[in-house]
């Protein structure tokens, strides 16, 4: 899948802070919008899709960790890379951008934090 020009590699942080060694391609950074621009079917929709994004890190996490050579770990990244992209472009109401842009927001916004990580562990 060819990106277009204006897309970077953005770190997938999780909401607490731990970083993924991996990235997903993504809108460079946006001014996020606030907590309360944000509907109530969107997060849902992030949600689902954040928790399909770590299932692939976790599936990837130990290869990628064990591979013999960097060839091999750019190679898997990249593999793991494009399910994400996957996950995400197959999870209804939600496309790659406003993943990012809500992505950001809970990771700066302590409220939308709050909300995300509550319907996390519904």
């Amino acid at each position: 899948m060819k990106l277009s020009g204006n897309l970077k590699t953005l770190a997938v942080v999780g909401l607490m802070g731990s970083a993924m060694p991996f990235a997903v391609p993504a809108l460079a950074q946006q001014d996020a919008p606030a907590t309360s621009e944000v509907s109530e079917t969107e997060i849902d929709a992030f949600v689902t899709a954040y928790r399909g994004v770590n299932q692939v890190y976790a599936e990837y996490e130990a290869p990628i960790a064990e591979a013999g050579d960097e060839a091999s770990q750019t190679a898997l990244q990249q593999e793991a890379q494009q399910k994400m992209n996957e996950v995400i472009d197959e999870t209804p109401g939600i496309d790659l951008d406003r993943y990012v842009t809500l992505l950001n927001l809970a990771q700066t916004d302590e409220q939308m934090r709050a909300i995300v990580v509550a319907k996390l562990e519904e």
